[in-house]
């Protein structure tokens, strides 16, 4: 589960059918996200504008585990969006692309990841993201005494 501002939030679930113990591993599975803005307050009105996004993706991760602290990972991916609002017209469309990310450190590093997606129709529009984390382990075995 992740969310990420101003108001997103995303759940996937997936499955590992190559490389468990291996240098390069793949997974697939589902993940959903939600999203929704308020775009301002209408002067006249005082309503707020705002409208949600909805997505389905269905990814295929593929990472390659360099060293235990260096791993690439390509994950080519298809959405299906629904977009709808108080000012904008309900639309469903979607969407192909890709996402790298460079995770650095073990327990203890960095995470740094690119995307860049399209609409699978002939507009001009893409997406891109830019996305970076820190991350830390925590050893929750022995917190019920376990």
């Amino acid at each position: 589960l992740k969310y990420t501002l101003p108001g997103g939030f995303v759940g996937d679930a997936k499955y590992n059918f190559l490389g468990a113990d291996m240098k390069f591993a793949m997974s697939s599975g589902l993940k959903v996200g939600y999203m929704q803005l308020e775009t301002g307050v209408d002067s006249d009105t005082t309503a707020v504008s705002e409208y949600t996004t909805l997505d389905f993706t269905v990814p295929v991760y593929m990472s390659f585990y360099a060293k235990e602290w260096f791993v690439i990972t390509v994950t080519p991916d298809f959405t299906v969006r629904s977009k709808y609002g108080t000012e904008i017209d309900s639309e469903t469309f979607t969407l192909a692309g890709v996402n790298g990310n460079l995770k650095l450190g073990e327990k203890i590093g960095a995470l740094f990841e690119y995307g860049y997606h399209k609409p699978l129709d002939d507009s001009n529009i893409f997406y891109t993201n830019l996305s970076g984390a820190f991350f830390w382990s925590i050893d929750f075995s022995n917190l019920f005494g376990g």
